[in-house]
C-alpha cells in the first residue's frame, strides 16, 4: 500500500459518476483547462466514454480512477496528499443524490448498516460487513469491513475517510473521527473503517441553542428604522430618432434570438439522433404472468415497476449465481411509478446484488386486499 498508484487488476470496475466527482472537482480548483489535461491523461477508450451524455452511469476501469487520483496528487496538489481527503468529501456531495430516496432518509447508523446497497451502485468488486462498536447516549461508532480480492490503491483508501466523514455530516450529525486501521499482513486484503458521531443531530442541537437564547433574553430590542430619501426623479425624452435606433436594436436581437434557438434545437436533436441507440440499449423489458397486473421494465440499474392496481406491500426475488436475493416494500403502494436500484437487493447476509447485467426472471409477491398474489416475470427483449 505505499505506492499511490498501486494499479489494481483491470477486471475492477467503478460508477461514472465517480469520476465525474473527480472532474469536477478538478474544473472547480485549478479551472477547465486542468480539466482537459487530466481528462487527456486516461486512455483513449475511457476518453470516448466521457464523450456521452450518459456517461455518469458507465462503468470504468478502477485502474482509470487510480490514475486519475495519481494525477491529481503529484501534478495538480504538487505531492499533497491530504488533497485525498478533500476528493472525498466532494464525492460523497456529489454522489448522495444518485442513492434511492429510502436510503437518503435512514439515520447514519441505518444507512451504514445498508452500506452494502449504496455500494453495489458505485463500484462491483468487495464485499462489505458491518460492526457496532459501540453506542450511548453522547456517541456512536461503527466499523465498515470492506473485503476485497485485490489490492486497491492507496489514493482509494484514503479518498474514503472523507467520503465517509461528509457522508455523515450530509446527514445532519457531527462527526468526531473517522479511521481506517491498518492491514494485519501485506496479502490481508482486508479494509477496515472506524466511524464515530455524535448522536445528537446538528439541526436537535441548534434547535436547543435557539430555545435556551429565547429563554434568557427576555429584553426586546427595539428596532431602529432608518428612514430613506425620497429619490428624485427625471424626466426622459424620446426623440423620433432616438425612438427608431431603439426599435432597429429590438428587432436584432429578436432576429438574434430567433436564431439562436433554431440553433440549439437542431443541435438537440442530432445529439438525440446520436445516443438513441446507446440509450436504447440500456433498457430492458419483461414479460410477466401471474395474478398481478403490472408493467415491470429495467433501465439499468434501475427496475421501474408500474403497479396497474392498489397493492399493501411487495416482495420482489430474483436468483444470481445460485444465490437468492430479494428486495421488500413494506409501505403502501398506489398506482404509479417506482425506481428500485438493483444494488438494493440483498441475500440472507445482507450482501448486496452485485452485477450489471440484466436479470432473467424476478417473482413478485403481493398483498392486494386480503389476497396474496404473484407473478413471473421473464425478460423478452431489449
Amino acid at each position: 500500500m505505499d505506492n499511490m498508484l498501486n494499479l489494481p487488476i483491470p477486471l475492477a470496475k467503478v460508477r461514472g459518476t465517480i469520476i465525474a466527482a473527480r472532474l469536477a472537482f478538478v474544473e472547480q480548483h485549478w479551472g477547465r483547462e486542468s480539466r482537459d489535461y487530466l481528462i487527456n491523461k486516461i486512455s483513449f477508450r475511457e476518453r470516448r466514454q466521457l464523450e456521452s451524455i450518459f456517461f455518469e452511469n458507465h462503468w470504468f476501469s478502477l485502474n482509470t480512477l487510480a490514475q486519475i487520483d495519481h494525477t491529481i496528487t503529484t501534478e495538480l496538489a504538487i505531492g499533497n496528499k491530504t488533497i485525498l481527503h478533500q476528493l472525498g468529501r466532494f464525492s460523497a456531495e456529489y454522489n448522495i443524490g444518485h442513492f434511492p430516496t429510502t436510503l437518503k432518509r435512514l439515520s447514519p447508523i441505518e444507512m451504514l448498516k445498508n452500506a452494502a446497497r449504496f455500494n453495489v451502485l458505485l463500484q462491483d468488486f468487495g464485499e462489505i460487513k458491518f460492526e457496532l462498536l459501540s453506542a450511548n447516549s453522547e456517541a456512536l461508532g461503527v466499523a465498515l469491513i470492506y473485503q476485497y480480492r485485490m489490492e486497491v490503491p492507496l489514493s482509494y483508501c484514503l479518498s474514503a475517510i472523507g467520503y465517509f466523514e461528509r457522508l455523515i455530516e450530509l446527514l445532519g450529525y457531527k462527526v468526531i473521527k473517522v479511521v481506517e486501521q491498518p492491514h494485519s499482513s501485506p496479502n490481508n486484503f482486508t479494509h477496515r473503517y472506524e466511524i464515530w458521531w455524535q448522536t445528537t443531530s446538528i439541526l436537535a442541537e441548534a434547535t436547543a441553542a435557539a430555545a435556551i437564547a429565547r429563554k434568557n433574553h427576555n429584553l426586546a430590542i427595539p428596532l431602529q428604522i432608518t428612514p430613506q430619501r425620497q429619490r428624485e426623479t427625471k424626466t426622459i425624452t424620446i426623440t423620433p430618432k432616438k425612438k427608431k435606433r431603439l426599435l432597429l436594436k429590438i428587432l436584432s436581437l429578436l432576429i438574434l434570438l430567433t436564431s439562436v434557438y433554431g440553433l440549439a434545437n437542431w443541435t438537440l436533436s442530432l445529439l438525440y439522433a446520436a445516443t438513441a441507440e446507446e440509450t436504447q440499449t440500456a433498457e430492458y423489458y419483461y414479460q410477466c404472468e401471474g395474478s398481478l397486473n403490472l408493467k415491470l421494465k429495467l433501465d439499468l440499474p434501475y427496475l421501474i415497476l408500474q403497479p396497474l392496481e392498489q397493492w399493501e406491500t411487495a416482495r420482489i426475488s430474483m436468483e444470481e449465481e445460485g444465490r437468492s436475493y430479494c428486495y421488500q416494500m413494506e409501505t403502501t403502494m398506489v398506482n404509479g411509478r417506482f425506481e428500485i436500484g438493483l444494488g438494493e437487493f440483498l441475500d440472507a447476509n445482507s450482501n448486496a446484488l452485485n452485477i450489471v447485467a440484466a436479470p432473467k426472471k424476478l417473482s413478485i409477491n403481493a398483498k392486494v386486499g386480503k389476497e396474496t398474489r404473484s407473478c413471473l416475470c421473464q425478460l423478452t427483449k431489449n
